[in-house]
Order: structure tokens, then sequence, then C-alpha cells
């Protein structure tokens, strides 16, 4: 799997874990004990969105001049398209980068490995739906 399709992977992933999170929020507000839950689940959010944005913006200026604005648009609202898998588009990414390429893709691997444990931590199925495994008590950021 090249980088770039490791790339759509994470920038799938985070619609997910946003949906995810919304559904505990939600439902951390029935519970009194859980104000606090509830406050670190929204900052945590918060703090997904914004990541989120910030990998959107990289692949936009990483993007601009190789592919179209509209192709640009395309890659980034389906992280899993054909787009991705491009060769011509790749080929000019590899060229773009340079030196910096393995670094780059050791990045995005790293927030897909990232994402994929919170998803497994959140309870998140392929099917982006919450499954029975949800959390129990609080997640500790603290906590490995």
């Amino acid at each position: 799997m090249s980088g770039f399709e490791v790339a759509g992977i994470a920038l799938g992933s985070f619609p997910i874990m946003i949906g995810a999170l919304e559904l505990y929020i939600n439902g951390a507000s029935t519970i009194q004990r859980w104000r606090v839950f509830k406050r670190r689940l929204k900052s945590l959010l918060n703090s997904i969105e914004t990541e989120q944005v910030k990998l959107k913006n990289v692949f936009e200026k990483l993007l601009w001049g190789i592919a179209h604005p509209t192709q640009i648009e395309e890659m980034i609202g389906d992280p899993f398209g054909a787009l991705w898998k491009n060769t011509d588009i790749y080929t000019k990414i590899r060229q773009r980068l340079q030196r910096s390429l393995k670094v780059f893709e050791r990045t995005v691997e790293d927030i897909r490995e990232i994402t994929e444990e919170l998803k497994q931590k959140l309870g998140i199925q392929s099917d982006g739906k919450v499954g029975p495994s949800v959390p129990t008590r609080p997640l500790n950021p603290a906590q490995p």
C-alpha cells in the first residue's frame, strides 16, 4: 500500500471518528456524573476536528498545481477514491516531495495507526457505526 493510499485511509477516518465522538457526547449528556467525561470528549472532538482541517490543508497545498482544483476537492472528499491511485499524480507528488517523501509517508502511516487505534478504543466498526464494544468508563488520555 503506497503512502498515498494510507493518506486516503487517514483522511477517511476523521469523519468516522468525529461522528462516533458526537454520539458519545450526546450519550454522555444524559448521565450527571459524566459531565467531566463529556467536557473531555468535547475537547477531544475539537482536537480531532482541528487535526482534520490541518491534514486537509496539507494535502491541498501538496496537490496544488499537481491536480486540477476539482480533482483536489474530489481526492480530499473521497480519500479512498481512484484519484489517489493515479500513477501520474503520484509521480508528480514524488517529484514535489523528493527527499521528504519517506518522512511524509511515515508521518501519514503514523496518523493511520493512531486513528485505527482510536477507532478501536471507541468501538467504531468498519461501516463507521459504533458497535457493542463502546467503552463503559471514561477514556483516560494519560493511560496508554
